[in-house]
């Protein structure tokens, strides 16, 4: 007798099994089910809009096992990153490094978590090893920087062979791919943000949920969860309790007391004593990033700075907008409800270290600095001759080198 032809949803199904047995893996089940998936008999390799996975017939057909493992987990691991929800800003700057910026960063991961060949990447994938241990942005940034360096005369706007967007020549520690590489799917960008903020939030919940039980599942079965899922899954912080915090912290030391008002409790024996004062800040700077994805969210951040710079009794603060300079500055003194918000439009680009010369070349020394911004920065993170927090908007991926940072998701 013939055996049965093995369809290629069945080789999908047996390729998500193989999976969630795999110990390195059972974290992903309960992403692997987050979603609907579909074969489809178009010319297309696979698509993901960030929920849904649709695979061609005639690509999964022509992967072994093993590339076709490799393939899921590709689009498990951009499900799970919310690579097209996260890296939306790069995708409108240029959506075909962006969607190769994706790719690098996910392929590089799997490879190099599977050198027992359990997942192996389908010929002409995208991998360099220059890219070792950097995001999206970093990557796409890299790639830009090339393309720039190259010219675009080798341009075009395709994926394909000779597009001249890719790795240089011979650059990295042995390409593995190299600029000849395409990006193994289509990246459904439009679909993935049709979504409303209700439903973008609920589809995080759903797959921060999906990865939480699948973390538990693979502690139960003696799995491992990898430093980058354990990012994902850091719990969430309150970024209102972490800035009234910092804020305090940056009092100590600086009470003080005044004979404007003397304390009662001595008058009665005729001494004059002064008052004491509740702790204070002499001089705060706040600087805001005019990114565009940062502006839903500067209401709330105002509205809880000056509630605490009221109850801190700020002394001076210096409010700036900034993109790459510093598109005007505001002087507050005790009264923190003379913080506006003036409309500032931002110019393209985004470098924190406009700040500090700014700071510089005005002579201002605060006690300590508050930044609000995207943290897609172009020129690094500055260097800072005082206690900096960051608000990181819609970033979970970045990390200041210095300073305090919390993560905040636009409300």
């Amino acid at each position: 007798m013939f055996a049965e032809k093995v369809t290629e949803e069945q080789r999908i199904e047996r390729a998500h099994v193989q999976i969630m047995r795999n110990k390195q893996y059972i974290f992903l089940t309960n992403v692997l089910m987050v979603g609907t998936v579909e074969i489809v008999d178009a010319d297309i390799t696979a698509c993901t809009d960030g929920k849904n996975v649709v695979y061609g017939r005639a690509f999964v057909a022509s992967l072994t096992d093993a590339e076709l493992v490799f393939l899921v987990l590709h689009e498990a691991f951009h499900k799970m990153y919310r690579h097209l929800r996260t890296w939306k800003h790069l995708h409108d700057r240029n959506s075909k490094l962006a969607n190769k910026a994706c790719d690098y960063v996910i392929n590089l991961q799997i490879t190099d978590e599977n050198p027992d060949s359990f997942a192996t990447m389908p010929e002409g994938g995208l991998l360099d090893r220059r890219f070792k241990g950097m995001n999206a942005q970093e990557v796409f940034d890299t790639l830009e920087e090339d393309e720039d360096d190259e010219g675009d005369d080798e341009g075009g706007d395709g994926d394909g062979d000779g597009d001249g967007d890719g790795d240089g020549d011979d650059e990295g520690d042995g390409g593995d791919g190299g600029d000849t590489g395409e990006t193994l799917d289509v990246h459904d960008w439009e679909g993935a943000n049709e979504l409303d903020d209700e439903e973008s939030k609920e589809l995080d919940r759903e797959i921060e949920t999906a990865l939480r039980q699948g973390s538990i599942l693979a502690g139960q079965q003696g799995g491992s969860v990898s430093a980058e899922i354990g990012k994902l899954l850091k719990p969430k912080i309150d970024w209102r309790k972490e800035l009234r915090t910092f804020m305090g912290q940056q009092c100590a030391g600086n009470d003080y007391a005044t004979y404007a008002a003397p304390d009662r409790r001595f008058l009665s024996s005729g001494l004059i004593m002064p008052s004491p004062v509740a702790e204070t800040i002499p001089e705060l700077l706040v600087a805001m990033d005019t990114s565009g994805s940062c502006w839903s969210f500067l209401p709330y951040f105002l509205a809880e700075l000056k509630s605490i710079c009221k109850s801190l009794k700020a002394v001076k603060v210096h409010v700036m907008f900034w993109d790459t300079a510093v598109v005007y500055e505001l002087h507050v003194g005790s009264d923190a409800e003379d913080i506006v918000v003036k409309e500032a439009y931002g110019g393209g680009g985004t470098d924190v270290n406009c700040v500090t010369k700014y700071m510089q070349d005005n002579n201002i020394k605060p006690t300590a600095a508050v930044i609000m911004t995207d943290g897609y920065l172009s020129g690094g993170w500055g260097k800072w001759t005082c206690p900096v927090f960051w608000a990181l908007v819609n970033n979970p991926e970045g990390r200041p080198p210095t300073g305090k940072y919390v993560h905040v998701e636009n409300v």
